[in-house]
């Protein structure tokens, strides 16, 4: 229903995460913390979406979701 739970549970602080659609448009901006973080986009259309994780080392990892209202 355009609602999801990121939570982070281990020791690396990850300081933001950027959704972006599959043209690659960024979509949201986030600042993260440890534990739960509730995110909603009951606006968005339809469609796949990636979300990049930043950790506060500066790794990141892509994770691809879909968004199905």
């Amino acid at each position: 229903k355009g609602q999801f739970n990121l939570k982070f549970t281990g020791s690396k602080l990850s300081e933001m995460a950027i959704i972006t659609d599959v043209l690659g448009q960024s979509i949201m901006n986030l600042a993260l913390h440890q534990g739960d973080n509730y995110i909603q986009m009951p606006t968005v259309a339809n469609g796949i979406y990636y979300i990049q994780i930043i950790d506060n080392s500066g790794n990141s990892q892509t994770l691809k979701f879909i968004i199905n209202q």
